[in-house]
């Protein structure tokens, strides 16, 4: 017997919405999500929930200008890209606001986390460093959104993605096609709404 697909689903939290739905039909199609508004705890640890994307088959990423603008969702796209042939595992669905195709607006977001990585640099600065070790850490964290953010842009630039308009368009055909689940019962079912 197959086992069953686990899929992670990144998210920045201004698109729960977004995020919900697709839940909503992963689940309905018998794959199994994880998804933190359910599967993360009271009181538990967010860095130790992001790192089981490893464990997953699938990380599924709703691309946002905030979602490429938080801390936590950078700390996520970090853990999918150490990992080997990572482009192979991320399922990019890309919203609206996200300005990842044309270079003059992308370098925007290289822009950003240099600004905030220089800003809490200089904050940091002259504090003994044993008193800020946990600003230390999210500095490093930042220096890193700043060396590979235009790389991961770069990767999603070139891959065919899906719209989250499209994607709720055509019913999701292209995801499950993907992750090899077709589902032609469950696809007769939907009932595909476009968002307002």
């Amino acid at each position: 017997m197959m086992s069953q697909i686990k899929i992670f689903i990144s998210y920045c939290h201004k698109n729960e919405d977004e995020a919900k739905r697709v839940d909503e039909f992963l689940i309905a199609n018998n794959i199994k999500a994880t998804i933190d508004s359910r599967d993360l705890g009271y009181t538990k640890d967010i860095k130790d929930f992001m790192r089981t994307i490893k464990d997953h088959d699938f990380t599924l990423m709703l691309i946002s200008d905030a979602y490429l603008k938080s801390g936590n969702c950078i700390f996520e796209i970090l853990q999918v890209m150490n990992q080997e042939e990572y482009q192979n595992k991320i399922l990019p669905i890309v919203l609206d606001d996200a300005r990842i195709y044309n270079p003059i607006e992308s370098i925007d977001y290289t822009i950003y986390w240099n600004d905030q990585y220089k800003a809490l640099e200089s904050k940091a600065e002259g504090i003994d460093s044993i008193a800020v070790i946990p600003i230390f850490t999210e500095l490093q964290k930042w220096k890193y959104a700043f060396y590979e953010i235009a790389k991961f842009i770069d990767t999603l630039k070139y891959m065919k993605n899906l719209s989250y308009r499209h994607l709720l368009h055509n019913g999701y055909i292209e995801l499950l096609g993907r992750i090899d689940k077709p589902s032609p019962k469950a696809l007769q079912q939907i009932k595909p709404t476009l968002p307002k």
